[in-house]
């Protein structure tokens, strides 16, 4: 997700936000999917200071981080739309 997100960084011309992590494998369909262990990375990316994660839909964890806001998306085209316009 992150290699997708960077790439269309670059066809956009725009930056992605600095303090953001994509967490999610995606499809050949252009769906997000969960990865194993979304929650511990979320945790991880939170300690990095991290402020947005951006994740598969089923990959939102139950408890919300105390200073990292996680967005589910279920696909590319959501995601673009979301960062780009």
């Amino acid at each position: 997700l992150a290699v997708a997100a960077a790439l269309a960084s670059s066809v956009y011309d725009r930056a992605l936000p600095a303090d953001a992590v994509f967490i999610g494998e995606v499809g050949l369909a252009g769906e997000i999917r969960a990865v194993s262990q979304a929650e511990r990375r979320i945790a991880e990316a939170e300690k990095m200071g991290m402020k947005l994660a951006y994740v598969s839909e089923r990959s939102v964890p139950r408890r919300a981080p105390k200073s990292l806001r996680v967005r589910g998306v279920p696909d590319l085209g959501v995601l673009f739309r979301e960062l780009f316009t």
